[in-house]
């Protein structure tokens, strides 16, 4: 399926339209097209290109319930299942967990960009993905993936004009910096880049120099203290441990010509394709992130 250009506008009204007002708050919407919400002084009036816009049910202990009333009511006002893939169809209640479809639902009418539910992690102490089973009343099964730092994208969220929270930029910066301290040689499945398979932690570590490149450094600046103070809420018996390494990943991307181009690459096609970043630019940035950010983090960690 390939990324369309979506209007943050449009997408947000659409959503908040559909869905029950009482549960807006129950609902922060990530990924691409949270980053360009939250960027939009520093981009013109233009789109985004994305497939998915992931909404992460928050917090964990009322996730299945809302996201059952959630997919519900998007099926009953006409939108469909995405079904491609291994596991695209619904489940039964025989399913395994780790092998129920995650809910992702096409608007009315339409196959350009399709909505994904997630779940925040279920505590701190959660390693990895985990799966929560979604059953509906028509005996359809789905589940509810959450992952180990979605708690810190959900952390005090911006609220849109359609009243649906999304995750602020830094946040997201944060979250896809320790995903990927380990720099691990995960694949995109089907998706090629430059002529091989695109890695996962050049895609992630990518959208961070774009969050970036788009900030006023006055902004930057602040993101240490932010992040403290992100990190520790979320974290209260591991944060030190994280924050000590949560450069680890994004140094060895600054220092390989080879992954920084394929970042750029995801940059330039993404937040930054209405002004495509040079590569040394792209490696400046990343050095003020290190000196403003990340290592003020390390610094309090240790």
């Amino acid at each position: 399926m390939t990324p369309h250009e979506i209007s943050p506008h449009e997408v947000f009204a659409e959503i908040a339209a559909v869905i029950p007002a009482e549960l807006h708050g129950s609902i922060v919407i990530i990924g691409s097209l949270a980053a360009a919400q939250g960027l939009a002084a520093q981009r013109p009036s233009v789109g985004v290109r994305t497939k998915d816009v992931d909404c992460v049910l928050s917090p964990h202990v009322t996730a299945v319930e809302h996201g059952r009333v959630i997919t519900q009511r998007l099926l009953e006002a006409g939108w469909t299942v995405r079904t491609e893939g291994a596991f695209g169809r619904p489940g039964g209640q025989d399913t395994p967990d780790d092998q129920l479809p995650a809910v992702r639902l096409f608007p009315p009418g339409r196959s350009t960009w399709f909505l994904e539910l997630l779940s925040d992690p279920s505590s701190q102490h959660q390693v990895g993905r985990r799966w929560d089973r979604l059953a509906l009343p028509s005996g359809q099964h789905f589940g509810l993936p959450s992952f180990e730092f979605t708690g810190i994208v959900t952390y005090k969220p911006a609220r849109s004009p359609e009243g649906l929270s999304y995750a602020r930029p830094e946040s997201m910066a944060l979250a896809n910096l320790l995903e990927h301290r380990g720099f691990s040689d995960q694949i995109i499945v089907g998706s090629e880049i430059l002529g091989r398979p695109q890695l996962r932690r050049n895609k992630d570590l990518g959208r961070v120099l774009a969050i970036a490149a788009l900030t006023p450094s006055t902004e930057l600046e602040q993101w240490g203290d932010r992040w403290i103070e992100t990190i520790s809420v979320r974290f209260p018996d591991r944060w030190r441990s994280l924050a000590a390494t949560v450069g680890d990943g994004f140094r060895k991307l600054l220092a390989s010509d080879t992954d920084l181009t394929e970042a750029q690459e995801h940059c330039n096609s993404g937040l930054l394709a209405f002004r495509p970043a040079r590569f040394q630019e792209l490696r400046s940035v990343g050095e003020r992130v290190l000196s403003s950010a990340v290592e003020p983090l390390e610094l309090r960690a240790r």
